[in-house]
């Protein structure tokens, strides 16, 4: 049997959030990684690898221009970060005070080096899996996102370079249209 995915919608990242500033057993250098985490990948749908090349600068300067190219290893290609007025509040209300050389995720003790992407993804994916259930993971924020926006009717073509997809078809395996969606679609 084929497990369902979930998206991450709004509810479930405003959980993760509170959970995470609450969780009074987590490292300081652990609940900070998972906020800025957690942060992007609302907002971008980015994955987790893409997260792993930014550093502190470049968020100084998303903050400051508005907008940032991602380098995506898994197509070799750039794309483009926009910030919109909720994503950055959500910034603004996260910890920066590190040198701008510093990651973004930072290994406890080492903040100008990265954690080891199978580790980050683990840590990652166990935190979303024990704190929302089984069938999240960090690409269900990727899906979330892509099914919000094609239910407000945006082009999927739009969606597609959003992301850093090459292909709209791969973007539309994204969506996953939820009860409310197939509800308000029915004709008769």
């Amino acid at each position: 049997m084929k497990t369902i995915k979930e998206s991450i919608s709004s509810k479930e990242f405003k959980k993760l959030m509170i959970y995470t500033r609450g969780r009074e057993d987590l490292r300081r250098n652990t609940k900070k990684n998972l906020l800025r985490t957690f942060v992007f990948l609302y907002y971008t749908g980015a994955r987790l690898n893409e997260l792993q090349t930014l550093k502190i600068k470049d968020v100084k300067k998303l903050l400051e221009k508005g907008e940032l190219f991602l380098f995506t290893q898994k197509t070799n290609s750039q794309r483009k970060l926009y910030l919109s007025p909720r994503f950055k509040h959500d910034l603004i209300n996260l910890e920066f005070e590190d040198d701008g050389e510093c990651n973004l995720i930072q290994r406890a003790g080492h903040p100008k080096s990265s954690m080891h992407p199978l580790s980050y993804i683990t840590i990652v994916n166990k935190f979303i899996k024990d704190t929302l259930g089984p069938n999240y993971t960090s690409h269900s924020f990727r899906q979330g996102l892509l099914t919000e926006m094609a239910s407000k009717g945006i082009n999927v073509q739009i969606m597609a370079k959003f992301v850093g997809h090459s292909s709209f078809k791969t973007t539309l395996n994204y969506v996953k249209p939820t009860d409310e969606m197939v509800m308000s679609s029915l004709v008769r």
